[in-house]
């Protein structure tokens, strides 16, 4: 009887590992590419990114769904070299500053567009040098 017991145990343990590797792994890895910086509005001009999206709150809290969506891409996009995220408001608005290589920033630049445009229910901007979308002025 002890044996099933023991057995039945490091069955469970064995499962509950499994699990956490299997679960929280993916995230670890996907998790590296988005630095979040210390709670502050970078000014104008103050980010050296190849591509910016700024999501914005009129008072009623930032679109966390296409915020999600975006996050992903920047996640699983290779052309995409790093990402630093910026909290500055107190309803969540938040800043990406993405590092991209000149050659795929325009490409960067539209799949974001093609998602906020697609999703955002709530103020986005997005930039890329002189470039600039925003679902304010849809």
């Amino acid at each position: 009887m002890k044996s099933r017991l023991a057995h039945a145990s490091k069955q469970r343990t064995l499962a509950t590992v499994f699990a956490l590797v299997f679960f929280l792994l993916p995230t670890i890895c996907l998790a590296s590419k988005l630095q979040t910086m210390p709670f502050n509005k970078p000014g104008p001009g103050k980010l050296d990114c190849a591509v910016t999206v700024m999501f914005s709150s009129f008072a009623s809290g930032i679109d966390e769904v296409a915020f999600g969506k975006v996050e992903g891409f920047v996640e699983t996009n290779p052309a995409i070299s790093s990402a630093q995220l910026y909290p500055w408001g107190m309803e969540g608005e938040k800043t990406l500053c993405l590092a991209v290589s000149a050659d795929q920033s325009a490409a960067v630049f539209d799949g974001i567009k093609n998602i906020i445009s697609k999703t955002a229910i709530g103020a986005a901007t997005l930039t890329n040098g002189d470039k600039t979308y925003s679902t304010n002025s849809r």
